[in-house]
């Protein structure tokens, strides 16, 4: 097919052969599936991000990593109200006007999840075998973020704090 000007208008096919042969084809219904969750988990993490929840929390290990190293539906209820503090102890229950002693009996210092299983003395014992296991020492371990991060790094870890968790007075 000739143009006005004389040139010849490349046809179709003409056009595909000489462009790029990494031309990203996508769908209609992949484009219409994925967009939506991509935007959805940017927008979800940077809400989260600018939120509150992130200065206490910190960066928390994201749960579709660690759960195939968990073994049912009650392990990750556990280890996600670990993370986020919700895990019903003293302090916790006084939060809400459940419980009149927010305090350790034995150290009297707020009984919540980061006292039991970093600092309390009735708990030392449990968590020097914790650690043991990790082959970690608590006291390059400054902050309960930084313990989650080790707990959550591996299955090994998982699994070691869930064999000690019955001991804990918590749950």
């Amino acid at each position: 097919m000739q143009v006005s000007n004389g040139t010849k208008k490349p046809t179709l096919s003409t056009r595909v052969s000489e462009s790029d042969l990494n031309i990203q084809w996508v769908t209609v219904e992949d484009n219409i599936i994925t967009q939506p969750k991509v935007y959805s988990g940017n927008q979800t993490d940077a809400t989260y991000r600018g939120s509150k929840y992130y200065a206490t929390l910190g960066d928390i290990p994201s749960i579709p990593t660690i759960a195939p190293w968990l073994k049912n539906r009650r392990e990750d209820i556990i280890i996600a109200r670990i993370i986020s503090h919700m895990i019903i102890t003293p302090a916790l229950l006084q939060r809400f006007g459940l419980n009149d002693n927010p305090l350790c009996s034995m150290c009297k210092c707020d009984n919540s999840i980061e006292h039991i299983l970093l600092y309390c003395r009735k708990y030392s014992l449990i968590r020097q075998s914790l650690c043991h296991r990790l082959h970690i020492y608590l006291d390059g371990i400054s902050t309960f973020k930084s313990f989650i991060s080790i707990i959550c790094s591996s299955q090994h870890a998982i699994r070691a704090l869930f064999s000690l968790l019955k001991f804990f007075d918590i749950c």
